[in-house]
C-alpha cells in the first residue's frame, strides 16, 4: 500500500502533466487559428484587388491610349525626317511590347508575393512556437530535440513538400525518436542518431543508464548496488521504476562522471537502504522510505 504522501504527488505529477497537455493543445489551436486567419487575409486581399482591377479595366485602357499617343507625339517630334506611317508603326510596336512586359512582370509579382507573404508567416508562427513556454522542444523531456535540429527539419521537409511538410516536419522527427528508444534497434545505429537529434554526446549514456520503457519492479536483496544518477533519476527513470524493501540504492552526485568507474565513485555516493514494502520513483527522495547506509 502506498502512503498519503505517495498518493498527493501521484496526483500533484498527474495534475501537472494534464495541464502541460491542455496548454499545448491550446497553443496548437492558437497556432493553426493565426495561420488559417492569415492565409484568408492574404486570400481576400488578392481577391479584392483582382476584383477592383477588372472593375476599372476601361481607365486603365484609356490611360494606355493617352499614352500611347503622347509617345507617337515625342517620336515625330525627335525625328522629322522619317516617314510617318514608319513612325506610326515603331511607336505601336514599342506600346504593345511595354503592354506585354508590365502585365507580365505585374502577375509575376503577384503570384510570388502570395508564397513570400505565407513563408514569411509560417517561419514567424514555427518561430514564435519553438520559443514559447510551453513549446515542444523542452529540456530534460524524454522527446528532447536540439532547436537546431528542429529548424533544420522544418526548412528541409518545406521545401520539399511545402507547407505541408513544415506542419508533418516535428511529428515525424518525433515518432523518429520513439523508434529510436526502443529496445531492438542496435545501439550503433541508434547512439550517432540520438546525439544529432539531441545534440549531447551523452544521449547514449542517458539512455542506456537504466532502461525502462515500460513499469518493471526491482528484485528484492539484489546482491548489487543499484547505481542511479541524479540527473537521469528525475527525467526518465524514475517514473517507471519501483523499489522493493532490502534494495540499496546508491545515488551518484557526479552526473559529469562515467558510472563504470566504482571505485572512485565509492567516495562520492549516497547510499540509501529502501525501508517501506514499495515506493515509487517519484517519492525517492522522500526521507520516511529511507534511510541512510553507511559509506
Amino acid at each position: 500500500m502506498l502512503s498519503s504522501r505517495d498518493s498527493r504527488s501521484n496526483s500533484a505529477l498527474a495534475q501537472e502533466s494534464c495541464c502541460a497537455c491542455f496548454a499545448r493543445f491550446i497553443s496548437v489551436l492558437f497556432a493553426l487559428a493565426v495561420v488559417l486567419f492569415a492565409v484568408l487575409g492574404v486570400a481576400t486581399i488578392v481577391i479584392d484587388g483582382a476584383i477592383r482591377v477588372q472593375e476599372d479595366i476601361q481607365l486603365y485602357e484609356i490611360g494606355a491610349r493617352q499614352v500611347e499617343a503622347r509617345v507617337k507625339i515625342i517620336v515625330k517630334s525627335l525625328s522629322l525626317a522619317l516617314p510617318e506611317a514608319f513612325l506610326t508603326t515603331v511607336s505601336e510596336k514599342l506600346m504593345e511590347s511595354a503592354k506585354l512586359a508590365l502585365s507580365s512582370a505585374v502577375g509575376g509579382l503577384l503570384g510570388y508575393a502570395g508564397k513570400v507573404v505565407f513563408e514569411l508567416v509560417m517561419l514567424g508562427l514555427y518561430a514564435t512556437w519553438l520559443l514559447s513556454y510551453n513549446g515542444l522542444v523542452e529540456n530534460d523531456s524524454t522527446m528532447k530535440m536540439h532547436p537546431v535540429v528542429t529548424l533544420l527539419a522544418v526548412t528541409f521537409f518545406g521545401f520539399v513538400w511545402g507547407p505541408t511538410g513544415m506542419l508533418l516536419s516535428v511529428p515525424m522527427m518525433t515518432y523518429l525518436k520513439a523508434v529510436l528508444l526502443a529496445e531492438y534497434v542496435p545501439a550503433g545505429y541508434r547512439d550517432p542518431l540520438l546525439i544529432l537529434i539531441e545534440g549531447d554526446r551523452r544521449a547514449p549514456r542517458r539512455r542506456r543508464l537504466l532502461p525502462c520503457p515500460t513499469r518493471k519492479t526491482l528484485p528484492e536483496q539484489q546482491s548489487q548496488p543499484v547505481f542511479l544518477e541524479h540527473h537521469h533519476c528525475r527525467v526518465t527513470s524514475l517514473p517507471y521504476l519501483l523499489i522493493p524493501c532490502g534494495v540499496v540504492l546508491t545515488m551518484v552526485k557526479s552526473p559529469h562522471r562515467h558510472l563504470h568507474h566504482h571505485h572512485y565513485l565509492h567516495r562520492r555516493h549516497h547510499r540509501h537502504l529502501i525501508t517501506s514494502s514499495i515506493a515509487t520513483g517519484h517519492n525517492l527522495y522522500e526521507r520516511d522510505i529511507r534511510k541512510d547506509w553507511p559509506q
